[in-house]
């Protein structure tokens, strides 16, 4: 492609517009379902019983905390 007169760029030194977005759902997923399964599990020496309360303390949990450590890792 040849540039268009006056622009002072080609093809090949075109500015990009858009920030490549880093890979955040290979980093994520999964780890939250491994946290889950161990908080519940009644093999573990610490289990946390299943409750209204309990479970929604630990999805608030995971909520946050992936709110907090993707934007500090890829931000």
């Amino acid at each position: 492609m040849a540039a268009e007169s006056g622009s002072g760029y080609t093809s090949s030194t075109a500015p990009t517009t858009t920030r490549p977005t880093p890979p955040v759902q290979g980093d994520t997923s999964g780890w939250e379902r491994e946290s889950a399964a161990s908080v519940f599990n009644p093999d573990d020496p610490h289990p946390v019983p299943i409750s209204t309360n309990n479970v929604c303390g630990v999805v608030s949990l995971i909520f946050w905390s992936v709110m907090i450590v993707v934007p500090l890792t890829f931000g």
